[in-house]
């Protein structure tokens, strides 16, 4: 490759991560309802591998996580689910994307999962849709800062934060409880 190319590659890169990053200063905080509405699962399970790939344009990389899915919340799940957070290292390039949220090998989690556009499953609401879940049981939410997370006032004081220190069941129990609430009434 010419020093051309690879000077406005790298240009080119630099200006991403700059957009990625100024465009994730701030996020809606969402309510427990907007959380659980929008995801199309919710799983708990361990984090049981990682790999990192370019997209299919080769545009941009992704963090690739496998879940082995011990409980599911909503939607249909197989025994292991992948999702994927942008950013990470493939063939020697980085990428960082501000807001991405990330998984290590052998941590217990719930998570809030959406579809991207791009087919793959991300967590929801940035790192507001993981909960590590601890050696008793209970979740503690990814802790965001303050100034990058804004109410909006939709969520009537009820944020997905309501089920922090709540057990994997009841947690389970209390999400299940919203979706039954939400869909009665529709067939």
């Amino acid at each position: 490759m010419c020093k051309a190319v690879k000077l406005c590659a790298g240009l080119a890169f630099t200006s991403l991560l700059l957009a990625c990053a100024a465009s994730a200063a701030t996020i809606a905080r969402l309510s427990l309802d907007e959380m659980t509405g929008r995801s199309e699962l919710i799983i708990s399970g361990e984090i049981s591998s990682s790999f990192t790939a370019w997209d299919a344009g080769h545009k941009y990389i992704w963090t690739h996580y496998i879940v082995t899915v011990e409980n599911t919340v909503k939607g249909a799940a197989g025994r292991s689910v992948e999702i994927a957070e942008p950013g990470g290292v493939a063939e020697g390039v980085a990428m960082t994307v501000g807001g991405a949220t990330g998984y290590v090998k052998g941590e217990h989690v719930l998570i809030f999962l959406d579809r991207m556009p791009n087919g793959y499953l991300r967590t929801a609401g940035l790192g507001q849709g993981k909960y590590g879940i601890d050696n008793r049981g209970r979740l503690h939410g990814v802790a965001l800062k303050d100034a990058d997370v804004v109410n909006t006032g939709a969520s009537n004081g009820q944020t997905a934060r309501g089920i922090d220190g709540l057990t994997v069941a009841e947690a389970t129990e209390h999400i299940a409880a919203r979706i039954r609430a939400t869909t009665k009434g529709v067939r």
